[in-house]
């Protein structure tokens, strides 16, 4: 039905779906799709993850018909995280990489995917930031660019100068199918990052990248990247 940023609407239309979800990359569209039918909004806005898991579970659970299942689903999640965060505030203070390419950024609590803090339970081992609305890239060699490159090389710099207990990464290109990534040779020859306790006690979580910036919000997904972050801390004990 068209792309993830512009939903087909003739087609749509043609369907005269009972339903339409959408989320993340279309949910600037929602006006125009709520005019075509009932439509909902499961996006999630960063802040609370695990909220945002829960609630869009249940929602769907209503819509669905399945409330019991989705109530189910929902104790299990909810015991998952508790665990995970149980463990986590045993393990120091974390911080998340993303990378992408031959580049890589550290994200804070505020950042975009600085959410992953909360989720997981981990203090950061960087100060939050203030939430911003994410603006376009600017074009390569503009000095824009540049200045943006300077401070991306500044907080990274900052951010494993804090030697952080844990290090999670994101891999940008294993998420939408750049093949094969070079994210782990990209970490292990920067002298900044293998020079981390974390990276030398080999305490690298590298969560799932499709689940981390393609996915989102899903049960199914976070529930795995929870119990295998929790895995991780426990295999390090």
């Amino acid at each position: 039905m068209g792309t993830l940023f512009e939903p087909d609407t003739a087609a749509l239309a043609a369907l005269k779906p009972d339903l339409v979800i959408i989320g993340g990359r279309s949910a600037k569209k929602y006006v125009e799709l709520a005019g075509l039918a009932p439509t909902i909004d499961l996006s999630s806005q960063g802040g609370d993850l695990a909220a945002t898991v829960i609630d869009n579970t249940r929602k769907l659970g209503h819509l669905f018909g399945v409330e019991e299942q989705a109530g189910q689903r929902v104790t299990e999640f909810e015991a998952t995280v508790s665990e995970l965060h149980a463990e986590a505030g045993r393990q120091g203070t974390g911080l998340l990489l993303f990378s992408a390419g031959q580049g890589v950024a550290v994200h804070a609590p505020g950042d975009r995917f600085g959410h992953v803090y909360d989720f997981i339970g981990i203090r950061s081992a960087v100060p939050a930031v203030e939430a911003t609305e994410r603006s376009g890239r600017a074009p390569a060699g503009s000095p824009e660019a540049e200045l943006a490159h300077r401070q991306q090389q500044q907080k990274l710099e900052a951010g494993l100068s804090a030697d952080p207990h844990w290090i999670f990464v994101i891999d940008r290109s294993a998420a939408t199918g750049t093949a094969p990534s070079t994210a782990r040779q990209t970490l292990a020859q920067d002298p900044r990052i293998s020079a981390t306790s974390a990276w030398k006690a080999g305490r690298v979580v590298y969560l799932d990248p499709k689940t981390w910036y393609l996915v989102g919000a899903g049960i199914d997904a976070l529930s795995q990247s929870a119990k295998a972050t929790l895995a991780s801390f426990k295999a390090a004990n």
